[in-house]
């Protein structure tokens, strides 16, 4: 057997020479991902995936499937390594990348597979690099950049329902946490509940660690993460920043805690991140005829637009609901989206803007404490002056407001109704853009890289930083455009004959 291995080891290729023309091969790899059993969107196929590294890092992911799942799933163990040779090789599609390799083994019975004994199995731990939370913000509408989480999961929201295209979904939300000390909302969509969902939830008591490979990253108000089809968690891995991280929860059981008793994890304790510059956009790059449902940013000014409408609308006061009612303010009423009766609905700030940059203007739509924030009115003193025929000084607010620029993510919530299309956009963030005090001394190193992109760098949250009472998740930014710039921002025409882009609106 000792001169078998030795004839295989010898006939071994790294992942990077595996490609669809290849035959009689062989190749030393090591699990390092191991997804649980799931079942075809449109045929019911189960399926298992794997991701497989080499001794030099390389990724290679595998698939098996159907019946081939109940032998296998036994053999094929995480962190074990294996011999696996003449396993079919295919090409795959961008989007469904998980590793480094742009090709994919289907392994089944016929694959050849020989278990590797532990004193010359390949080291995995160095096979994880985990992006910290304070980077998070960087990969938002970035489907492209695989990225793992390490954390501490050690709270479960209640599970709910949300809509997903025409059908409501459950959801189960769990808080998770590292060393930064930056609470953060991971969610698990439906095809994970069954199994990793409900384990999780388990575990719990225990403060499980685990890795999240791949997540999307999501931000309404704050940065949260979720599973997609590409994800797999890994529960309690053995690699030593999990060792690390486990003793750092030993040190701070009682900050976990507060988290959890003060709901720190809540978007009114957390911080909006400023936009790096490559995630803005000017306005005549929104394209109102395609349905853009990934968030983007714009730098740009606000104004209420006065369209004689209302200020503020009735909701569902269910706050996994939310969905808007007709019913009469003081009127008890029975929410049909989430089949439940309350005494009276709950009001809410919200209103239409012009957004403008110097290239056109876009309307969005603002609500909560964001339109609150803009109005300096609550939604009831706009309530009192309803009902006392007052009106509101427009004029004087954006007056108030002019000058003023904000960096703003806005959100395209556009549906096709009966082959008509509406843009429709809501601001789902924003960053009053203050202007930089000039400073005679010189720029310390550390303040380089928040210097170059135009934005008062965000420090990692301190306990001190919870017990703020603002429920405005609203951070400053620093505008460094320079005069130079300004005057090619300015000289820069719409209409430009070279520009890509025909612009779609225009500034008055």
């Amino acid at each position: 057997m000792t001169t078998t291995r030795s004839n295989i080891e010898t006939k071994c290729v790294l992942v990077p020479d595996l490609t669809d023309a290849n035959r009689n091969w062989f190749a030393k790899l090591v699990i390092i991902e191991k997804s649980p059993i799931r079942y075809g969107k449109d045929t019911g196929t189960p399926y298992q995936k794997y991701i497989f590294a080499d001794a030099s890092n390389n990724t290679i992911q595998a698939s098996v499937y159907d019946r081939d799942i109940e032998d296998l799933d036994p053999i094929l163990q995480l962190h074990c390594t294996y011999y696996i040779g003449n396993a079919w090789i295919t090409k795959i599609a961008s989007p469904f990348f998980m590793a480094s390799s742009p090709y994919q083994l289907t392994i089944s019975k016929r694959t050849f597979i020989h278990a590797v004994p532990p004193d010359n199995a390949l080291p995995y731990e160095h096979c994880y690099q985990f992006t910290p939370f304070h980077e998070l913000h960087s990969f938002i509408g970035d489907d492209n950049t695989r990225i793992s989480i390490l954390c501490v999961v050690i709270h479960a929201l209640p599970p709910r329902t949300v809509p997903r295209g025409n059908r409501y979904v459950p959801i189960q939300e769990f808080v998770v946490l590292n060393e930064e000390k930056r609470p953060l909302l991971f969610t698990m969509w439906e095809e994970f509940l069954p199994s990793k969902g409900a384990q999780l939830k388990n575990l719990i008591p225990h403060q499980p660690i685990i890795i999240i490979a791949r997540p999307k990253v999501n931000t309404h108000h704050t940065i949260s993460i979720g599973t997609q089809a590409t994800s797999i968690v890994i529960f309690n891995p053995q690699i030593p920043q999990a060792a690390l991280l486990k003793q750092w929860i030993t040190e701070n059981t009682t900050y976990m805690q507060t988290v959890t008793r003060e709901k720190l994890y809540d978007k009114a304790h957390q911080r909006v991140h400023p936009p790096i510059p490559s995630q803005l956009r000017e306005i005549y790059a929104v394209d109102p005829a395609t349905q853009q449902t990934k968030p983007f940013w714009i730098k740009a000014e606000i104004r209420i637009r006065n369209n004689n409408s209302r200020f503020y609308f009735l909701s569902c006061p269910n706050p996994t609901c939310m969905k808007p009612t007709g019913a009469d303010i003081d009127t008890d009423f029975t929410c049909f989206f989430c089949r439940m009766t309350y005494s009276r609905p709950l009001a809410r700030l919200r209103f239409e803007t012009q957004l403008c940059d110097n290239t056109g203007l876009l309307i969005a739509t603002i609500e909560d404490d964001y339109a609150e924030s803009i109005l300096q009115t609550s939604v009831h003193e706009v309530i009192r002056m309803e009902q006392t025929e007052e009106q509101l000084d427009i004029a004087a607010i954006n007056s108030r407001l002019q000058n003023t620029h904000y960096y703003i993510q806005v959100r395209n919530t556009t549906r096709s109704v009966q082959f008509t299309h509406n843009p429709r956009y809501i601001i789902v963030a924003y960053l009053p853009i203050l202007p930089q005090p000039h400073i005679a001394s010189t720029t310390h190193p550390s303040n380089t890289e928040s210097e170059a992109s135009g934005s008062t760098a965000i420090p990692a949250p301190t306990t001190d930083d919870y017990t703020s009472t603002s429920r405005l998740a609203i951070a400053s930014a620093s505008e460094s455009t320079n005069k130079e710039e300004r005057s090619q921002l300015q000289s820069k025409h719409p209409l430009d004959p070279s520009s890509e882009i025909t612009p779609k609106r225009h500034k008055p």
